[in-house]
Parts: structure tokens; C-alpha cells; sequence
């Protein structure tokens, strides 16, 4: 009877919230963040062409949009990745002149594993100016 009534509680603190939300939209075409400043954008179209130079394996037109520094911190961040499957956009935020987008990279490790990993792009001036 107590787990019924803890269910009931729940669903109904879950629909009013959700109810709230529906209430009051957010205003300005960006979604909301916890983080003061930041503004929910678009992917990057540098960044996507990153990624889809990473699925493709396109060494030499990657080593053009990303700088000597920036490779090993691309390459970290992707450890221990060996063969990259898919890689889906998470989302993207502007902070002034910088944009940061998130990245999922979905793939395998050189023992055959499937490995999951996260990476930031950040972006200015439509070039990629770092890596996490």
C-alpha cells in the first residue's frame, strides 16, 4: 500500500511540474540553462565538419580544420577509441564569442569493445580554437 501510494505521490509532483513547464515556455528561442550567460544554439557547422571527418577517417582534411596542438587533445579526448561508428551531436551553447558543442563518439577499442565517450568542441570565429 505504501509503495502505491509513494507511485501516486510521485506521478503527481511529475504532472504538475510538467504542467508548469508547459505554462511558462522560454522566452528568446534558447532552452534553458543553469549555467548564467549561456544561450543554447545550433550545432557549429566547423564542428559538424569535424565529425564528419572523424566518421569518414579524413586524416588530411581534419589536420586542416584543427590545429597541431589541438590533434593530440582530439586524439585524448577520443581514447581509446580505434574505430569510430557514430558520433551524435548533443547540444550547443554560446557564451559571448565561443560557442561549445557537445559530442557523443560511439565506437570500438582495439580489443573490440564498444566504448562510449564524450568531447567538447569549442568554436570561435567558425574555426575550432579547443578541445576537452
Amino acid at each position: 500500500m505504501v509503495t502505491v501510494a509513494i507511485f501516486l505521490a510521485g506521478f503527481v509532483a511529475g504532472s504538475i511540474g510538467y504542467l508548469q513547464l508547459q505554462a511558462h515556455p522560454v522566452q528568446g528561442g534558447g532552452l534553458p540553462s543553469t549555467a548564467p550567460g549561456f544561450v543554447a544554439t545550433a550545432e557549429p557547422a566547423v564542428a559538424r565538419s569535424v565529425v564528419d571527418d572523424l566518421i569518414k577517417g579524413d586524416a588530411r582534411h581534419l589536420a586542416t580544420m584543427i590545429t597541431a596542438d589541438d590533434l593530440p587533445k582530439l586524439q585524448t579526448a577520443i581514447d581509446p577509441l580505434v574505430d569510430i561508428k557514430a558520433i551524435d551531436f548533443v547540444s550547443a551553447s554560446r557564451l559571448g564569442d565561443q560557442e561549445l558543442a557537445a559530442y557523443i563518439a560511439v565506437g570500438t577499442t582495439s580489443q573490440g569493445q564498444k566504448v562510449a565517450r564524450g568531447f567538447f568542441l569549442r568554436v570561435q570565429n567558425e574555426a575550432i580554437v579547443g578541445i576537452n
